[in-house]
């Protein structure tokens, strides 16, 4: 398929000149320094003084000096010394005339395209064109190589010279000038003329091989190499060809209709008008295309015209302005339109035949538009980024153009939406309200509805989201915030929201830059996993599985804090008899007896409720050995005390204590029976639980009274409870 961006593949060379029988035509001033009395008044005056010369009469001086007959009127009323007319004006007499004014353009440059020159009367340089300079009188216009021009003269005809193409400029009537029928001369190459009512003759253009007479309209005149004259009259009057030979016209003239053609070879009469090539037909009037970036490549396409051998295609801007010409190969039905920028355009087709026949062009009205698009959660459009979409996104066409998108792999029957619904590679095209483009109801209609209409494509993306931080569960007795990233190679917007499955409750959502904190609680009819959403509207964007934490067990009676403990133990230590000690009977009074070995059994009932009280019942017996004797006796020891926990520090608890028992000495020497006595006894303790055990070290004194002597005995103990909790 051609593209735009080549040159012009138009190869014919085109030659204008102007003139009858090879005459040239009067050379006016310059229009820098137009024609003046020789006598000028100040500038303020209406009117200079002029020198009659011989010859002179008033109707010649108004012509010759003030550049038209109409002037006359105005000489008389400033010189009404001459009297009543005729006149007869004496060489040498001082008159009043107007003041002549500057010549005004022939024509204006009304396009130019490349390297477009001209070149003024009695100069053989060439001059650099600008679009919109005035044009005089015999100055000449030269598109060059690649280049075109369009000429416009005061009767608002325009001539469009092709490249390569020269032409010398007359207008439809010059001040103080005959009127010429004679336009223009082409002896190679083609000429497009568009003319409007002449005020003079028709206007002729004279070939090799013929003579056309234009009439009001559209023709394009072409020569070939071998001096083939083919005149085509596109729209408008009849154009009247005759044959010439050595340049003198001969025959009848042949009329040329409308959208006819005829071809008059040198030395031959012209043939019979042929009909032109017709109008291709394009499969719509006018497209719009869009595009994500600053320029869209357009590709048009055509039906093929019968009998044409090439078709050639011009692109015009927005002002009508030519901005490109190309010939398509034969065979081709098809074109280009590459780095086309935003805004309107339009493309003239036209077919060629085998004779040469250019036809009328059909017009292709191509609009590209530059499409945004509203990010999900967001109002504001902006430019898509990378030729990527996010999931929820809305495009946005300038006013009155409404973009749709349509999945590449859509199913027969999806409907085109301007917001993507899916992930993916998508197609937008655009249309206006009555461009039946977006009222489709299904994709293989809008493919036939825009057959021959640009798209443009556009990768739907979707949205990452991942629970981060350390929440990533929900409790069931308490609210969470949990944070959620959310990542997209597409922009999104803060309007993009959560919800939650029926299990879960949303308290409150913020975002900070790409980043949601939503605040949850879990329902009492929460699963094991709920969900959690993000969306746009009604489009769900993204999903997230979100844990909940499992209901509470009852607490087990290993973790119930018990009411109170039954501890079972022993104990061990080491009594200390007062250095004075005496237990037994009279036989063996003041018997004294040195420290021994303690070794016991402990039961104790301890409240976990304040205030922590103890009950405790102990048996021990000790092991007393008499001062220097090998004798020894034992010492039974049962009492019962109640504890209190003085202090804690984990995990040590203070205890103190106070109780009654019995001393009861056994095996005593020099005695057959027991001897027993009351005790009081009170004492502290550091107590650790660990593993289901209790350890104690306590020290403690025992008041005893055997003999009727009061004693107070200390000692020292270890024990090692088992704990059991109720």
């Amino acid at each position: 398929m051609p593209r735009f961006t080549l040159p012009s593949l138009v190869a014919l060379a085109l030659s204008l000149q102007a003139g009858v029988t090879g005459a040239q035509p009067a050379t006016p001033a310059s229009p820098a320094t137009p024609t003046l009395p020789p006598a000028a008044s100040p500038a303020s005056e209406p009117f200079v003084e002029y020198t009659v010369a011989p010859g002179d009469s008033c109707l010649s001086i108004a012509r010759r000096q003030v550049g038209t007959p109409q002037a006359l009127a105005e000489l008389h009323r400033l010189n009404p010394q001459l009297g009543a007319t005729p006149h007869h004006l004496v060489p040498g007499q001082k008159l009043k005339i107007p003041r002549a004014k500057a010549a005004a353009p022939d024509a204006n440059l009304t396009a130019a395209r490349g390297e477009v020159e001209i070149r003024r009367p009695a100069e053989t340089s060439w001059d650099a064109a600008t679009r919109g300079m005035d044009l005089f009188r015999a100055w000449r216009v030269g598109a060059r190589e690649r280049a075109s021009a369009e000429v416009t003269f005061r009767d608002s005809s325009q001539l469009r010279l092709r490249e390569n193409t020269v032409v010398i400029i007359y207008g439809p009537a010059a001040p103080r000038q005959p009127v010429t029928a004679v336009r223009a001369e082409i002896e190679g190459g083609q000429l497009e003329a568009r003319l409007t009512a002449a005020s003079g003759p028709a206007p002729t253009v004279r070939m090799p091989a013929a003579i056309a007479t234009l009439g009001r309209g559209d023709s394009l005149l072409s020569v070939d190499g071998a001096g083939t004259s083919l005149v085509a009259n596109h729209a408008g009057e009849p154009v009247l060809v005759r044959a010439v030979t050595q340049r003198v016209p001969r025959g009848a003239p042949v009329r040329v209709a409308s959208g006819m053609g005829s071809r008059v070879e040198k030395g031959k009469l012209p043939e019979p008008p042929r009909p032109l090539p017709p109008p291709p037909q394009f499969g719509r009037p006018s497209i719009i295309v869009p595009t994500f970036g600053a320029a869209a490549t357009v590709a048009v396409t055509w039906q093929p015209v019968p009998g044409a051998i090439r078709y050639r295609a011009v692109v015009l801007d927005e002002q009508g302005a030519e901005q490109n010409a190309v010939l398509i190969p034969p065979g081709q039905t098809a074109l280009e339109l590459a780095d086309v920028p935003a805004g309107a355009v339009r493309v003239l087709v036209s077919a060629i035949d085998a004779a040469g026949f250019e036809g009328a062009a059909a017009p292709l009205q191509v609009r590209v538009v530059a499409v945004a698009a509203t990010p999900p959660g967001s109002t504001a459009p902006l430019p898509v980024s990378g030729g990527k979409l996010a999931l929820g996104g809305k495009l946005e066409g300038p006013a009155g153009v409404t973009c749709t998108l349509t999945p590449v792999t859509a199913a027969p029957g999806q409907r085109a939406d301007a917001i993507a619904r899916s992930v993916g590679p998508h197609l937008a095209r655009c249309g206006t309200p009555t461009d039946n483009t977006t009222d489709n109801t299904n994709d293989n209609a809008a493919n036939a509805a825009t057959a021959n209409a640009a798209t443009a494509t556009v990768d739907v993306v979707g949205l990452a989201a991942q629970v981060t931080g350390s929440a990533t569960e929900v409790p069931r007795d308490r609210a969470v915030a949990l944070t959620i990233a959310v990542k997209s190679d597409a922009p999104v917007g803060p309007g993009v929201s959560a919800s939650a499955s029926a299990g879960l409750t949303i308290e409150s959502q913020r975002w900070s830059g790409d980043t949601l904190t939503v605040m949850v609680r879990a329902a009492g009819t929460a699963t094991r996993t709920e969900t959690l959403r993000l969306h746009s509207g009604d489009l769900t964007l993204a999903s997230l599985d979100i844990k909940v934490s499992p209901a509470a067990e009852p607490p087990s009676r290993a973790l119930t804090a018990p009411r109170w403990s039954l501890e079972l133990g022993g104990l061990a230590g080491l009594v200390l008899p007062p250095d004075q000690a005496e237990f037994g009977g009279a036989a063996v009074a003041r018997d004294r007896f040195s420290s021994g070995a303690l070794l016991g059994a402990r039961a104790s009932i301890r409240s976990h409720a304040r205030p922590y009280l103890a009950a405790r019942a102990e048996l021990a017996a000790v092991a007393l050995s008499q001062v220097g004797t090998p004798e020894s006796a034992a010492l039974i020891l049962p009492s019962a005390a109640l504890a209190l926990r003085a202090a804690e520090l984990r995990p040590l608890e203070l205890w103190t204590f106070a109780g009654l028992g019995a001393a009861g000495l056994t095996q005593a020497p020099g005695s057959t029976s027991a001897q027993l006595a009351l005790t009081l006894h009170g004492g502290a303790g550091i107590l650790v639980h660990k593993a289901g055990l209790s350890f104690e070290l306590s020290a403690l004194l025992t008041l005893m009274e055997p003999a009727g002597v009061q004693e107070a005995w200390p000692s020292v103990r270890v024990g090692i409870s088992s704990t059991f909790d109720r």
